[in-house]
């Protein structure tokens, strides 16, 4: 036995999984991580289960190629050992993207990388030129909080953005502020360049966007998490 030693997992959930809930996801990566045989840290208490701590919980309908869950290991395993049995054990369309003893706290994620995709038939150039001008300049959007709702401007929580034609479809490539004080859901930009632009996503056939977060970064909004 040795001492409890914090380890960090890397993931991605894309597909038909982005479509299940944190909680699922949770519950999830808990019998995976017992099916895989990781000699993980259990609480304590009548129902004992895997400890895991996730960062930045994903908004059912968002995909990512940047998930992380830390647990804490109770015997000496070979980090590539444990990739491989977790990897062994998950479903096709989540991956691990590594393994490694955490070099940052999950609280100093400050920003994260997303690619939206608007598949739009007023996607065109005319599109892009309005959303980037949209989102270059003071945007005051009715935001919920924990207290309700107000009238807040997103722009000081978008580090930077670039909308661009991308095989018939508008691609946004946008910086969004994620820590806990200031976190803004990629959501909040889609409703307003639909709003803006007249885009009706209740036709589903025709008018549906994407969400895939790509990256998360630390205060200074290079510099990789791990």
């Amino acid at each position: 036995m040795v001492q409890a030693r914090p380890v960090r997992l890397g993931f991605t959930k894309t597909g038909k999984l982005q479509f299940i809930s944190h909680l699922d996801l949770a519950r999830t990566m808990s019998r995976i991580m017992v099916r895989a045989g990781v000699p993980i840290w259990y609480t304590e208490g009548f129902n004992p289960r895997p400890k895991l701590v996730f960062s930045l919980p994903l908004s059912i309908g968002t995909e990512s190629e940047c998930e992380f869950v830390d647990f804490k290991i109770v015997e000496d395993m070979p980090l590539d050992e444990i990739a491989s049995r977790i990897s062994a054990q998950f479903p096709p369309e989540m991956s691990v993207t590594g393994v490694w003893y955490p070099d940052h706290k999950i609280a100093e994620i400050a920003w994260a990388e997303y690619e939206i995709r608007i598949n739009s038939s007023l996607s065109d150039e005319t599109l892009v030129k309005k959303s980037n001008e949209l989102l270059s300049k003071p945007l005051v959007i009715t935001k919920k909080t924990k207290s309700g709702e107000k009238e807040v401007d997103i722009k000081p929580l978008i580090k930077h953005s670039e909308a661009s034609l991308d095989r018939g479809a508008m691609l946004v490539k946008a910086m969004l502020s994620c820590d806990s004080a200031d976190y803004l859901n990629p959501e909040y930009i889609v409703k307003a360049i639909a709003s803006d632009a007249g885009i009706d996503f209740e036709k589903v056939e025709s008018e549906y966007y994407t969400i895939l977060r790509k990256s998360v970064k630390l205060a200074d909004g290079v510099t990789d998490f791990r």
